[in-house]
């Protein structure tokens, strides 16, 4: 099976070009004194945030399309894949922790609790202790984080 890499790579070099045009001139505009050179320079880092946002997205969405069209054929492989993922992620130096993720989005990251009816819609969740609003996805983000060891702090809002 091929994926095909050529939107990923043609779009990363446009936004390439497109970073360094708002590079130079940024870095004209601030040599010769103006201060508009502050504009080109968030336009720069909306930029790379675009570039970095839309890669993320193509290589996740490239995934997905992976693992749909694996599993529509049967295939039951599903820790040598995850292993496969695992040993490309380290050639590229990229560290991989693997944690259970049974029960991360049922479970409340900030009493550490399971409620019922936790869920209200898709993407929200609220603690039934605390009263507080917490997007579904971020909380069983912050459950996995707490399951690997991480120290988690919930402030404000």
């Amino acid at each position: 099976m091929l994926v095909k890499r050529g939107s990923i790579e043609s779009e990363y070099y446009w936004w390439k070009r497109e970073i360094s045009t708002y590079q130079a001139v940024r870095d004209l505009l601030r040599k010769a004194g103006f201060s508009t050179w502050v504009t080109y320079h968030e336009r720069c880092l909306k930029a790379i945030y675009k570039r970095d946002e839309r890669l993320r997205h193509l290589y996740i969405t490239s995934i997905r399309f992976l693992a749909d069209k694996l599993y529509n054929k049967g295939v039951w492989l599903y820790r040598r894949i995850v292993l496969w993922i695992v040993n490309v992620f380290r050639e590229y130096g990229i560290d991989v922790e693997l944690a259970p993720e049974v029960y991360t989005s049922k479970e409340c990251s900030i009493c550490c609790a399971r409620h019922k009816n936790e869920r209200i819609y898709r993407g929200l969740y609220i603690c039934r202790k605390t009263k507080k609003k917490i997007n579904a996805d971020i909380n069983a983000a912050l459950n996995i984080a707490r399951r690997l060891g991480h120290r988690i702090r919930i402030k404000g809002k």
